[in-house]
């Protein structure tokens, strides 16, 4: 008898030879290994926790669903009166055949991310303006211990499960009940309320000006404090050039243009304003080329066109979505026969793989409304990096990254990977068209 793990990929013959050699994990044949296991495999393990998880996320006000329309894995969702909260579980085993849990928490406040991106910050895709790994950040003092020994991470039985959604409660879900609204969530990133969770969003680059945004926002009552004891965090990262430059700017700019008492009607209302001339383009463009379906129009709206190049340029990738006037979603990765029966589909309609002297030119540029003093502005935040795009290189169909960044350095050279020599190379699909 053959015995085949087909989470694993693993096969067993009679003879113990374990196939493919690569994979053979001795502890599988062990005597006896699976009777003394809790659970047999991971399905089981998920399938014994997740409905616990379920129970003690629903009495802290997260539903289990998907995030976006077009998302493929529901999340656990909170909705609150300035954003969504939403955290990701995962279920995994490693090689020893134990478990163990681990997850992220995200904050997605619209309010925070418009002001972030006013300024020259590090702009990241699909931007969160709280991000905390729940493993490792923000579990409380007495897990000090798993620092010095990580097999306390494993999860070997019911009990251990109970201990550490124990830890999850009191660590991390007591204290994110308290971010009901924005001066909640101004307590649990800039006041000691959990000074594991302070230390973990104030320290890093990406997040303290978000931290300071937040606390303007809330009309914290230590904003010039936090203005000066944030301007240098611990591990700047990638806002580590950018800070010293633009935190004067932001500080200026929420001292003298954002105030709390308005700012959160300021915004439905700019809300609004991008809405109504979003609708107004959308009817230009109904009247001009005359679309017969919502998903033509919609695909009209969302081109963006390069007077530089004269090319038109597909601002969603395959697998995001334009709503309302944002690309929503993430880029779907696609095999080369996937883009090639994508490319006959479009091709009568002018689409056609970019090329990398056509790449190099690419810059998005998308023009927001922000609040000021007087009322609303408009600012522009450019796309510059491309990665993992299919593409033509010469003869040589092939993935591409580029940064079309100014100043480039040795480190920010494209790359390419030629689909010739890897049969399972995937990228992702954004189409070009000439003008005419």
């Amino acid at each position: 008898m053959v015995i085949y793990d087909d989470q694993l990929g693993v096969a067993y013959l009679p003879t113990k030879k374990v196939l493919p050699d690569n994979r053979a994990i001795d502890w599988l044949m062990q005597k006896d290994f699976l009777a003394n296991k809790t659970f047999k495999n991971l399905n089981e393990f998920k399938d014994y926790v997740q409905p616990i998880m379920h129970e003690l996320m629903a009495r802290y006000g997260l539903s289990y669903e998907l995030l976006t329309p077009i998302s493929t894995k529901p999340v656990y969702i909170k909705k609150t009166t300035y954003g969504i909260q939403y955290i990701s579980v995962g279920y995994t085993q490693d090689k020893e055949g134990d478990y163990g849990l681990n997850g992220c928490l995200y904050i997605n406040i619209p309010l925070v991310e418009n002001i972030y991106h006013k300024f020259d910050f590090f702009k990241e895709k699909n931007s969160k303006s709280v991000e905390m790994l729940l493993l490792h950040d923000l579990y409380p003092p007495p897990s000090e211990f798993l620092r010095e020994d990580n097999s306390k991470l494993k999860l070997k039985t019911k009990e251990d499960v109970t201990t550490r959604l124990q830890w999850f409660e009191d660590g991390f879900l007591k204290a994110l009940a308290i971010a009901e609204n924005i001066k909640g969530l101004d307590k649990l990133l800039n006041v000691d309320f959990n000074p594991r969770f302070k230390e973990k969003s104030q320290n890093r680059g990406v997040y303290t000006p978000r931290c300071l945004i937040v606390a303007r926002l809330a009309n914290n009552p230590n904003f010039d404090e936090l203005a000066v004891s944030l301007a240098n965090p611990l591990w700047p990262g990638a806002n580590q050039e950018s800070l010293p430059r633009e935190w004067p700017k932001l500080v200026q700019y929420l001292r003298e243009d954002i105030n709390p008492e308005t700012c959160w009607q300021q915004f439905a209302q700019l809300q609004q304003e991008e809405q109504r001339r979003e609708e107004a383009r959308l009817n230009a463009l109904q009247r001009q080329y005359n679309p017969q379906t919502s998903e033509e129009l919609m695909g009209l709206a969302s081109q963006f066109y390069d007077a530089k190049t004269h090319l038109i340029w597909q601002r969603c990738c395959v697998g995001q979505q334009w709503v309302n006037g944002k690309v929503i979603g993430n880029p779907q990765l696609l095999s080369w026969d996937e883009v090639q029966k994508i490319l006959a589909q479009e091709s009568d309609k002018g689409w056609r793989l970019p090329t990398f002297e056509e790449f190099k030119t690419l810059i998005i540029t998308t023009r927001i409304g922000c609040i000021i003093k007087e009322g609303f502005d408009f600012y522009e935040i450019q796309e510059r990096i491309f990665a993992d795009h299919w593409g033509m290189r010469l003869e040589d169909i092939c993935t591409i990254f580029v940064k079309n960044i100014e100043n480039p350095t040795i480190y920010d050279a494209p790359t390419f990977r030629a689909a010739k020599n890897n049969k399972n190379l995937k990228g992702v699909l954004r189409l070009v068209k000439s003008v005419s």
